[in-house]
């Protein structure tokens, strides 16, 4: 499947780290740092297809940094063709504690690209009987 993307100047393409990797690791083309809010422009802009939904995820990497990616996962949907942008929140930050954060040409986030199957809701009053049910947070065990 060919998709369309634009670079910025002097941004890297996505890559992938092994042929098999299931998403495509994004590079910090850009960053500013607030008291509150870490933000990496990747410099990437991607045209998700119609019936596609993008998601950028952290890396595995985001474990050895004192970050966490803000919304989680970050959704791209068809018709948005801005920057990936990911926005990351400090967890050391004037705590007067080492920082370990990403730089500026690092892998720094992860982009996957689905298939957005559409679906239609068929509202009903009550559901078939499960051996779960609605037991939710900690049902199984610890």
């Amino acid at each position: 499947m060919k998709v369309r993307i634009r670079l910025k100047e002097g941004a890297q393409m996505p890559t992938k780290a092994h042929l098999t990797d299931a998403a495509w690791d994004l590079y910090a083309h850009w960053i500013e740092a607030s008291s509150d809010l870490y933000t990496i422009g990747t410099g990437v802009h991607i045209e998700v297809p119609v019936n596609y939904v993008g998601l950028v995820f952290p890396r595995s990497s985001v474990s050895k940094m004192d970050l966490r990616l803000s919304n989680a996962v970050g959704v791209i949907d068809p018709g948005y063709t801005g920057e990936i942008i990911v926005k990351f929140d400090p967890l050391k930050w004037g705590r007067g504690l080492p920082v370990n954060l990403y730089e500026t040409g690092e892998r720094c986030a992860q982009f996957l690209l689905i298939k957005n199957n559409d679906i239609t809701w068929n509202v009903v009053d009550e559901f078939d009987e499960t051996a779960r049910g609605m037991k939710g947070f900690g049902s199984s065990g610890k």
